[in-house]
């Protein structure tokens, strides 16, 4: 889980703006198909990560995303990162005990956002992460 996570003045508005209202939308479609109101937190943006994004359904609603993999790679965070992170929300609501990629998140992709349950993204990463020095060692 990155712990870089960036100061919202560091985060442009716009990207802001799509993410928050993506992860209003997959609350209202989970919302309809569960029965279940789900609060929404906020979305927060972290870089230097090659993760597209994460949760901590333990914790709270917070939608944590790239920003960096969010501005190269719009469309696929609105069609699947963002609903694969509000799966794991959805999914910790109906049964607090599993684990993150388990038979409910599988499910809850399936059923209520109607997207493969995949668990990583293909996404490039080149040039993203931490900058990591390699010694030669003689």
């Amino acid at each position: 889980m990155p712990t870089n996570i960036l100061p919202p003045s560091e985060v442009p508005a716009i990207p802001a703006r799509i993410a928050a209202n993506r992860v209003k939308e997959c609350f209202r479609i989970a919302e309809k198909k569960t029965k279940i109101k789900f609060r929404f937190d906020g979305v927060q943006f972290f870089s230097q990560s090659t993760d597209a994004g994460y949760v901590v359904a333990t914790e709270n609603n917070v939608v944590y995303l790239n920003l960096e993999l969010f501005q190269r790679n719009t469309k696929t965070f609105l069609d699947t990162i963002i609903p694969h992170e509000v799966a794991h929300i959805v999914a910790r609501a109906i049964n607090p005990k599993e684990t993150y990629h388990g038979k409910t998140w599988k499910s809850v992709m399936q059923d209520v956002f109607s997207l493969p349950p995949e668990r990583c993204h293909t996404m490039n990463t080149k040039g993203l992460g931490r900058n990591v020095k390699h010694f030669v060692v003689s």
